[in-house]
């Protein structure tokens, strides 16, 4: 059995020398865009901060060598660092201690197993069951937790790194009891200033890797401990090596039980990603390729000693601004990452806690969705209140808590949506005596002699009841005919098969004629295999033309609502 060809072959053969200054320019761009974010990432997640590159640099690679997508950036990022951070915090595990070190990479090697497996059973699609408010809910919520335990570092005020509530009492207690270093505070909030005020007037500017070189350089003179200010600390030089920690069975059990919940997010939060950014490249991903992909990178993430990774929405974005055409970016920044931890993690050490603090807070600013929230707002009410539920559940309850809600939401949104199909009365148009829906924005007038409706979905046992009672209420002494388009059930099951004969028969029984209107072979297959037997029902391909067949003279009356 021949082995597949990892995307990257396929990518160096046909590559072009053109793209290179555009490749080799987004790579360091993205490489100066994770120094901070991933310090930063290793921390929330209860890593030393150096982990946070170690967990940068071979999962790029591999995912690079191996993913369909010409675009994605991967590593340590918002969603999986949150969660480690807050299941290292709910298991009153000291962050950076032993456990923590054992935990983490174990978390990522049982997410290798589990994406793997996801994409082994073909389950890619699944992600489509999570709804745009409920991932952006979830999404804005982590954001929002994780820029509160950013001002805590911002404030430096002692404490502990906590959930969203400890964070915001840790600032406003810290703020009432004087303890505010305002060097910090000052530090932090112009680092964020001046990002987003470069991003709002010069939006394709570099200056995260500008401030970060400043900041390093800074360091480099400045006594930040005379001003109360913290710094990283000591990071250690060199390549990471493999990661095995010392395993006992209840540092194993926490990591299994977590992982499942890890790699859900990982895949969902991640192949919605790549989507959105295939969509708008123009090219297509193989969506059950790119979970395995994930998969093999957290091996090598566990390897390194690293929090579970996933794509990186900021990094791809910026990937794509500075024009980066293939993974062979991702390849180039993985060798400056390498040049960092080789050769500048000196320099690192003396970069001040509230600037790296202020960058991340400035990539997450990119990462709640706002936005998403107005719009959900302006058109759909009902999901606009799943958002806030979602996101309220992560701030308050917790970010474990909030993916549990998320995914009760996502099924409740599923299965709201298939027992409220779209269904709808018809009438008239005065004029032109068109059939049209019933509906706000039709000039249709109602059919006193005529009762014709329109259901579009499946008819299965839980949904069935609706048309049937619809039909059976507009039922009326004037009524002459009945006329049931079913031209958008693509499929019956056996219960909704027996209902529909139940709702013809009585219909035929009144005397009443009664036409299917537009049946499909594929549904008048399904209901001949139901055994329903003989119905004294008549067949049309259109309304009009049931219109026509039925002889009754339609008698027009005032426009009508229809059916919600």
């Amino acid at each position: 059995m021949s082995v597949p060809k990892l995307p990257i072959v396929s990518t160096l053969k046909n590559y072009s020398v053109g793209d290179l200054p555009h490749d080799l320019l987004g790579g360091i761009v993205v490489a100066a865009l994770t120094i901070p974010i991933a310090l930063g990432y290793a921390q929330v997640a209860g890593l030393p901060a150096i982990y946070g590159l170690y967990g940068s640099i071979l999962p790029l690679i591999i995912f690079a060598c191996m993913t369909t997508s010409p675009h994605l950036v991967v590593g340590m990022d918002a969603a999986g660092s949150a969660i480690m951070g807050s299941a290292l915090i709910g298991a009153s595990i000291a962050f950076g201690s032993p456990e923590a070190m054992a935990v983490v990479p174990l978390t990522a090697f049982f997410t290798c197993l589990w994406l793997v497996l996801f994409a082994f059973l073909k389950i890619g699609r699944l992600v489509s069951f999570v709804s745009m408010p409920v991932m952006s809910g979830f999404i804005s919520g982590i954001a929002l937790s994780i820029m509160a335990s950013e001002f805590v570092q911002i404030a430096g005020v002692p404490g502990d790194p906590g959930e969203f509530i400890e964070s915001i009492s840790e600032i406003i207690g810290g703020a009432f009891a004087g303890e505010f270093v305002w060097p910090s505070v000052a530090l932090g909030c112009v680092t964020l200033a001046i990002l987003l005020l470069t991003k709002r007037f010069l939006p394709k500017f570099p200056m995260v890797p500008i401030v970060l070189v400043a900041a390093i350089i800074a360091g480099q003179f400045l006594d930040y401990g005379s001003w109360g200010v913290n710094t990283i600390g000591d990071l250690p030089s060199g390549l990471p090596l493999i990661h095995i920690p010392s395993i006992s069975l209840p540092l194993v059990e926490q990591a299994f039980a977590l992982s499942p919940m890890v790699a859900i997010v990982v895949a969902v939060e991640s192949i919605l990603a790549d989507n959105n950014f295939s969509r708008k490249g123009g090219y297509r991903i193989d969506v059950n390729h790119e979970i395995a992909s994930f998969g093999v990178m957290n091996l090598f993430s566990a390897l390194a000693g690293a929090s579970p990774a996933s794509a990186s929405v900021s990094r791809t974005a910026a990937a794509i601004q500075y024009r980066a055409h293939t993974q062979v970016s991702n390849i180039v920044a993985a060798l400056c990452l390498i040049a960092v931890c080789l050769f500048l993690t000196p320099a690192l050490s003396n970069l001040a806690l509230p600037i790296l603090a202020g960058i991340v807070c400035f990539a997450l600013c990119g990462v709640v969705e706002f936005d998403v929230a107005a719009r959900l707002r302006r058109v759909s009410r009902g999901e606009f209140i799943i958002f806030c539920l979602v996101l309220v559940s992560v701030l308050f309850v917790g970010i474990i808590f909030g993916v549990i809600m998320g995914v009760i939401l996502s099924l409740f949104l599923l299965l709201r949506k298939a027992l409220n199909p779209p269904r709808y009365f018809l009438g008239l148009d005065a004029h032109t005596g068109q059939v049209m829906p019933l509906r706000p924005g039709y000039t249709s007038q109602r059919i006193r002699n005529i009762v014709m409706y329109r259901f579009a979905g499946s008819l299965f046992f839980a949904n069935c009841d609706v048309m049937e009672d619809e039909v059976e209420r507009a039922i009326t002494d004037e009524t002459e005919a009945v006329f049931l388009d079913v031209s958008l059930i693509p499929s019956v099951d056996i219960s909704a098969g027996d209902r529909m004969a139940s709702l013809l028969t009585s219909i035929t029984e009144r005397g009443l004629n009664c036409y299917l209107v537009g049946i499909s072979d594929v549904l008048s297959d399904q209901l001949a295999s139901y055994e329903i037997g003989d119905i004294d029902v008549s067949y049309a391909s259109t309304l009009q033309e049931a219109l026509e067949a039925s002889g009754v003279e339609p008698i027009l009356v005032s426009p009508d609502r229809g059916v919600e």
